[in-house]
């Protein structure tokens, strides 16, 4: 209930030593019947002794939100003490400790692994353990602290030379080593020294010993395999994984290893690697890619793997694994693999150079397919503020350095895991085409870049390596495209232009060829792969399909304008819908439509742009909606109606018109629009509406799947009865 009716009192600690020295704090704190607390201030609580031992500190004390505290210090006499706690006006508190003389621990039973004193012990992680003696009944372990030592003085002196757990609270009886290597055939020393439930600590520390045995070699390696296959004799990667198995006697793990590789058996029976010598790795791997040097076609090469443990013993030399390489081979489709660290060298011709002094121009060109968000140079001669230029990658966007022009960039993204065709020219402006379509013009100076000693590269150079795969590069000394083009899937051709083309389809081996004769390059660590197929880049075709051209809308009525897309090379990104320049709105889902509301009055000219994966834009024929209030439109009778169609009178389907409806009622009532043929049949309604006197109505008739010929509109209810021809022609 919240009003202070008693005291109740606690002790941290009703176990103490006998000692003098021991204490522990006595809370006294006010609470209800209820034994909540009631947090009161300045109330005067007295404590009071009865047993061995004294109270420190201020007494009475004055409650702080409730509660008071003191501390009992025990005396070097045993027994039970109480104290007690009152207050005017609440019922008396009162706790209980018992001070008790207390012996010091000690640990018993040591015993590593089991067993007392091992001597040539195997285990590189041994198990110790011990049991916590006292001769106090009741008193527990609350602490211990393990060292080991290479001598005794090291335990003795509690100067753990090779592990000290420090103290470790807990009533854990074991623990696993975990200091620094054992060596084999030494002697190791170990204490533990322990505390009791009072914090006690043992007077000494117990000591034993242990005697590691003699360290066995770890077996010679076995299973040598090169890209999982033992003795490999058609082998296409030329940087294969080379691996084996580790086995210890002692369970060692490993630590180290050594491979050598050679071409002759001669130099492996003298251990000298030819090919590949890796020195003494230290690591536990029992795997790595081949590093030699590049290995050719039609080679056979010899390998063998030595290994140590962790104690640094080493095995015997492995068995000796044979591979041989694939003869070369006739050209194919390939493409090369660049992975971030590799490229091709193209030698220093200036025939790569921009010439702008040649008015027509220069044109680089490839295929690329970069990875999910790639960086780096695809192809380019540069030298940092000195000369020349770079076509590059940065998060899979195009970017072109030329110096001293600066860079130049499309915001367009390519095409990520796919292959994308790009153009650069350089000429009196630059121009940046993706995959067909112009994305950026910049006009330049008429003075001449940087000359530039550097070499012509492809994935690289200039400490800007790429991640992806690229085939065909052709430069020309000309101007190859001036608008939006269609790039052709087959490889690029050789005409009197061409200065430098390049098929990659080699696919294997340290060289590509130029196929225009004047350089051969050099490929450093890139991988050769299939190049697949290239898309056949298509842009969309987009129609809009509703409302058709020349639709009249009241306004605010809500107009759904839908598109039809097909084809787009990797599938259709967005339809964009316009009114002019106006964007009205995006749909990413076929049906691709957006219900424009609240359209201004007057005559829109409506388009429709699909995007595809590759961002080739493609935009419908415009239709042209007209948004009308009744006061803008010229006022016809009550009881009376118009039919409009098309522009011309008649609603020509070739070119998406409409048929617009108007009527003004003369009474109130449900008006119904109906068409029917001449012969009466019914071709389209559209759905009744109530509809006051007051005002003109429109709907708008969207002939579709029929004849041309001359229909007739009926119009009924609303005091109106009218009928009116119409024809519609394809």
């Amino acid at each position: 209930d919240g009003v202070p009716a008693k005291l109740v009192c606690r002790a941290d600690d009703v176990r103490l030593s006998a000692n003098g020295i021991s204490s522990t704090t006595i809370t006294a704190m006010v609470c209800d019947v209820a034994g909540s607390l009631v947090a009161t201030a300045s109330t005067t609580v007295l404590f009071s002794l009865t047993g061995p031992g004294t109270l420190v500190g201020d007494n009475p004390v004055q409650t702080i939100s409730g509660i008071a505290r003191i501390t009992y210090r025990t005396s070097n006499s045993s027994g039970v003490a109480t104290v007690t706690a009152s207050a005017m006006g609440l019922s008396a508190g009162s706790v209980t400790m018992h001070a008790a003389f207390n012996n010091p621990p000690r640990a018993t039973m040591l015993h590593c692994n089991g067993m007392d004193n091992p001597v040539g012990l195997d285990d590189n992680a041994p198990e110790f353990s011990w049991e916590f003696w006292d001769e106090d009944t009741g008193d527990v372990q609350s602490a211990y602290r393990l060292v080991v030592a290479d001598s005794l003085n090291g335990v003795l002196s509690s100067s753990g030379t090779m592990w000290d757990t420090g103290k470790v609270l807990g009533a854990s009886r074991r623990e696993i080593y975990r200091g620094a290597q054992l060596q084999p055939l030494t002697t190791y020393y170990w204490g533990v020294g322990v505390w009791d439930s009072f914090d006690t600590p043992s007077t000494y520390t117990a000591i034993a010993y242990f005697v590691m045995g003699e360290n066995r070699a770890p077996y010679a390696p076995t299973n040598l395999l090169v890209d999982g296959l033992p003795n490999q004799n058609m082998l296409s990667n030329f940087h294969p994984i080379l691996s084996w198995t580790y086995a210890d006697p002692d369970q060692d793990p490993q630590s180290a290893f050594r491979i050598l590789v050679t071409d002759d058996l001669t130099y492996m029976a003298h251990n000298i690697g030819n090919v590949w010598d890796t020195g003494i790795v230290q690591s536990s791997v029992s795997s790595v890619v081949y590093s030699g040097r590049p290995l050719q076609y039609n080679e056979t090469c010899y390998w063998k793997v030595m290994v140590w443990d962790i104690k640094g013993t080493s095995s015997p030399y492995s068995g000796v694994n044979i591979f041989s390489t694939i003869p070369p081979p006739v050209d194919g489709d390939y493409a090369l693999s660049f992975d971030g660290d590799n490229m091709v060298s193209m030698g220093s011709s200036s025939l790569y150079d921009i010439h702008r002094g040649n008015a027509a121009g220069m044109t680089v060109e490839f295929w690329v397919k970069p990875s999910s968000a790639s960086s780096g140079a695809v192809v380019g001669r540069y030298e940092w503020n000195v000369g020349g230029y770079k076509i590059f990658l940065w998060n899979n966007e195009i970017r072109v350095w030329e110096f001293p022009e600066g860079e130049f960039e499309c915001s367009s993204k390519l095409v990520p895991n796919a292959w994308n065709h790009v153009a650069v020219q350089f000429g009196t402006a630059h121009r940046l085409f993706i995959n067909g379509m112009l994305r950026q013009v910049t006009s330049t100076s008429t003075a001449m870049p940087g000359s530039c000693s550097a070499p012509l590269t492809v994935g690289g150079g200039d400490n800007d390596f790429l991640s992806g795969v690229v085939d065909e590069i052709r430069i020309s000394t000309v101007v190859r495209y001036t608008s939006n083009f269609i790039p052709s899937t087959a490889p690029f051709t050789r005409d009197g232009y061409t200065v430098g083309l390049w098929h990659f389809n080699e696919g294997v081996g340290m060289h590509v060829r130029d196929d225009a004769g004047n350089s051969t390059g050099t490929v450093v660590g890139a991988r050769w792969v299939p190049a697949g197929d290239k898309p056949v880049i298509r842009p969309a075709t987009v129609q809009i399909v509703a409302p058709g051209s020349g639709g009249r809308f009241s306004a605010g009525t809500p107009i759904t304008i839908r598109a039809t897309v097909n084809g787009g090379t990797g599938g259709i990104v967005k339809v964009a819908f316009y009114a002019g320049t106006m964007l009205l709105a995006r749909d990413t889902v076929s049906p691709y439509e957006f219900t424009w509301v609240q359209a201004a009055e007057g005559t829109h000219q409506v388009t429709a742009v699909a995007i595809d994966a590759y961002g080739l834009s493609s935009e419908s024929l415009p239709i042209n909606i007209t948004v009308f209030t009744p006061e803008s439109e010229a006022v016809i009778p009550r009881g009376s109606a118009q039919v409009r169609a098309g522009s011309a009178g008649y609603c020509d389907l070739g070119k998406r018109e409409t048929v617009s409806i108007v009527y003004h009622p003369a009474t109130d009532g449900t008006v119904s629009v109906r068409v029917y043929t001449l012969s009466g049949r019914l071709v389209w309604e559209s759905r009744s509406t109530r509809d006051s006197g007051v005002g003109m109505k429109s709907v708008q008739w969207v002939p579709e799947n029929i004849a041309s010929g001359v229909y007739v509109v009926v119009i009924r209810g609303g005091g109106l009865e009218v009928r009116k021809p119409v024809v519609v022609v394809r």
